[in-house]
């Protein structure tokens, strides 16, 4: 009896481990950042975003220097269709851009969907307004993204 025992509790043991590893984890690879304000240009590292579907990511910082903060979170989600195979397979994911500047904050919210087939690479470009005394300063963020699943 106490083999039996031993035996079920290493299945369940590795059913356990095996299903922590097969979540539907995802990448979101963030590439050629460049900010603009002014006429002044700055580039920014690649960074990358581990996601889980049907879970919001914590924030990343895309970029931090010069008084401007960029940070990006997630809401990756499956869809749902019963009339097409193509629309059920796909994902829907959310992005949130704070932008910061000098203790200013803006936020921008877009909304991207891949489907099966899809490459999953888009070039994201967003404009972010402050007041900054009489003028008004526009920091424009962009890049290149690819969801890797």
């Amino acid at each position: 009896m106490e083999s039996f025992q031993k035996t079920f509790l290493i299945i369940v043991f590795l059913f356990c481990v095996t299903s922590l590893f097969a979540q539907n984890k995802t990448n979101l690879n963030f590439s050629d950042i460049l900010i603009r304000q002014g006429n002044q240009e700055f580039t920014g590292l690649p960074a990358t975003l581990s996601l889980s579907v049907g879970h919001t990511s914590a924030p990343v910082a895309l970029y931090s220097a010069n008084d401007i903060t960029i940070m990006a979170v997630v809401n990756l989600t499956n869809m749902s269709s019963s009339r097409s195979q193509t629309k059920d397979s796909g994902v829907r994911m959310r992005i949130t851009y704070t932008c910061m500047y000098k203790n200013k904050k803006e936020n921008n919210k877009q909304e991207h969907m891949f489907f099966k087939n899809d490459k999953g690479e888009y070039t994201e470009k967003i404009q972010f307004n402050f007041e900054d005394g009489l003028k008004n300063k526009m920091i424009e963020f962009n890049c290149i993204a690819k969801l890797e699943r």
